[in-house]
Parts: structure tokens; C-alpha cells; sequence
């Protein structure tokens, strides 16, 4: 999960999956939150109208296309990969 706050009252989450196949890794988008508050006293809560879920579709608030992908999140998931490939060279 990669977390970002734009502001002092909302933060954005992205989680994402990983998964291999005969054409490479893949990553794909889970889930996406976006929460906010009304000021820094008060937790955060999901808005409404911006949540996105893979697995359970029917429930999106908003589409994939929708939802924003900031350079520095896609970077910090493909360094998070790179670094969770271990190469076994014995048994």
C-alpha cells in the first residue's frame, strides 16, 4: 500500500497486486481511497464518490481511467518490486 497526503486533509491510497505470468511481472491497481477531513483534529474518512476496487466493481465510484497515478507513486512501486526480487541460486 502506498499512501501520500496532498494536503493537511486528504490522503490518497493506492494498492496495488503483483503477479507473473509468460510476459513478466505484472502490476495492477487493487484498490484506491481517497480520504479526507475536515480539518487536522478530525480522522480522516473515505469521500465519497472516490473509490475504486478492482475484485469488486460493481460498487466503483469512479472508473480506473479516474483514478490518478502521480509519477512518484509509480516509481516508488516499481522500487518496491525490484527490491522484493530474491534470485536463489541454490535449493
Amino acid at each position: 500500500m502506498i499512501i501520500r497526503e496532498s494536503d493537511d486533509n486528504h490522503r490518497h491510497e493506492w494498492d496495488f497486486s503483483v503477479h507473473v505470468n509468460s510476459k513478466g511481472i505484472i502490476v495492477s491497481l487493487s484498490q484506491y481511497r481517497l480520504y479526507t477531513r475536515e480539518t487536522r483534529r478530525h480522522k480522516f474518512k473515505a469521500a465519497r464518490n472516490n473509490a475504486y476496487d478492482r475484485v469488486f466493481k460493481n460498487g466503483n465510484l469512479m472508473g480506473l481511467t479516474d483514478v490518478p497515478f502521480p509519477d512518484d507513486v509509480i516509481e516508488e512501486v516499481r522500487q518496491r518490486v525490484q527490491e522484493s526480487i530474491i534470485i536463489q541460486t541454490d535449493e
